[in-house]
């Protein structure tokens, strides 16, 4: 009789913490410890499976069972990522590149980098988790990547847009955090193929409070997904969250897009790709009008993330437009979208004018000599009042603009071959923007 209450104590203790995290997985609970255990689906499954094989050489029926049904349970959110999950769509001139990477800071090798996107040669890159300085790892890079968007806020959060495609509109949007930005572009190729809207982020780790914080970013991605006009659409970075997790359910139905790992079958992207010593946390979602065509993991760079790439086919939905020249002026808290089609959800910076700050354009023709303020700001004015014959509502005045030039300085540097924002946070030592310069 003792011998068989042990038994039942042996399998028991394993089942029951087994069923405790298998069942808190499940629970869509805003108690951050109940959403750990999602993340980790892979790794219950086979351990379920272990305890399944052990009772069934031991002849105990019952915790074979039990263990069975958890394994079903959670080997079952893994089966949609076991194969393909597109259909083979022909290659075409239309189709896009897009790379995201988590650069781990200083840790990825410039040399490996710049090679990366010598063999991968994507249109778009999103890169997050950014070092000091960029100078050697974007050294040489101008001009396959003519267009580069970058806010510095001396956070690990902080994310940069390389692009061979014009930015026409863009912002960071701080709703939830200043130091949580999360990126907005639309950007169109030079004529011919339609316009995409590129939503980039690094989100923060599901752990304590900053488990709502990385909600409200995900919430933001998701307004500037769905804000006016309509475009095909690509989210993408380091999401720090698994394609199993309800929240990244959550993020899906309220943006209205579509997880594209299925292609690479789900491995994982963070210190392994394997699905059993790593986790999947970095992620491409596209728009119902984005086909994906192929999606990858690219080769290790340094970094404690793989490059995730993805190759897509654009079919323009019908009724939208291409928009014709930049729109980027800043957008006072708690604009909206409006009439003329702009990405806003505040607060945010827009393109040449930082919200509570100052901002400037820099235009110089190449090979030109630098312009005087005098110069910048009434360049800033020309482009600002551009804009503002496009929108009735939502953006500061020139004058705002240019009234106060102290703080946080934003600058556009614009040529025929580049467009560069960067951001010079004054509590930096050093004093100078840790970026490239050309």
């Amino acid at each position: 009789m003792a011998g068989s209450n042990w038994r039942k104590a042996a399998w028991g203790m394993p089942l029951a913490v087994l069923g405790a995290l298998t069942g808190a997985g499940f629970v869509a609970s805003d108690w951050w410890p109940l959403e750990i255990p999602a993340h980790f689906r892979p790794q219950l499954a086979v351990a379920c499976l272990v305890v399944l094989a052990l009772a069934a050489m031991l002849r105990a029926r019952r915790a074979a069972a039990g263990a069975l049904v958890l394994a079903l349970a959670n080997a079952a959110p893994l089966v949609p990522y076991a194969g393909s999950a597109f259909s083979a769509t022909a290659a075409g001139p239309g189709d896009l590149k897009v790379l995201t990477l988590n650069l781990w800071g200083r840790r990825t090798d410039p040399q490996a980098f710049q090679e990366l996107l010598r063999r991968e040669d994507p249109d778009i890159v999103l890169l997050t988790e950014l070092p000091r300085s960029l100078r050697h790892l974007l050294s040489g890079l101008d001009e396959r990547y003519p267009y580069q968007l970058l806010e510095r806020h001396a956070s690990s959060r902080d994310v940069m847009l390389l692009s061979r495609w014009r930015p026409v509109r863009w912002e960071f949007d701080r709703s939830s955090g200043p130091s949580r930005p999360v990126l907005a572009a639309d950007l169109c190729p030079e004529a011919g193929e339609p316009c995409v809207r590129l939503i980039g982020l690094h989100a923060v780790r599901p752990f304590g409070h900053r488990r709502a914080n990385r909600d409200r970013q995900y919430a933001a991605a998701a307004r500037l997904a769905a804000a006016g006009p309509h475009l095909p659409t690509v989210l993408m970075g380091d999401l720090n969250v698994t394609p199993w997790a309800a929240s990244f359910a959550r993020l899906l139905e309220e943006s209205g897009l579509e997880d594209a790992s299925g292609q690479r079958r789900g491995a994982a992207t963070w210190r392994s790709r394997s699905l059993l010593l790593g986790l999947p946390l970095d992620h491409i979602l596209t728009s119902p009008e984005v086909a994906v065509i192929d999606s990858y993991l690219g080769r290790n760079v340094g970094s404690d993330h793989f490059p995730v790439v993805a190759r897509l086919a654009i079919r323009p939905a019908a009724g939208t437009s291409r928009p014709d020249r930049p729109q980027n002026a800043s957008h006072s808290p708690g604009s909206r979208s409006d009439a003329s089609g702009r990405i806003s959800a505040a607060p945010s910076t827009r393109g040449l004018l930082t919200r509570g700050s100052t901002g400037t354009l820099e235009s110089r023709p190449e090979g030109g000599g630098a312009s005087s303020s005098e110069a910048r700001s009434g360049e800033a004015c020309s482009q600002s009042s551009q804009a503002s014959a496009d929108s009735a509502s939502g953006m500061r005045s020139c004058s705002e603009a240019t009234s106060a030039l102290a703080g946080t300085v934003t600058i556009v540097h614009e040529t025929r071959s580049s467009l560069r924002l960067r951001s010079h946070n004054p509590a930096n030592a050093s004093g100078a923007p840790s970026v490239a310069k050309k």
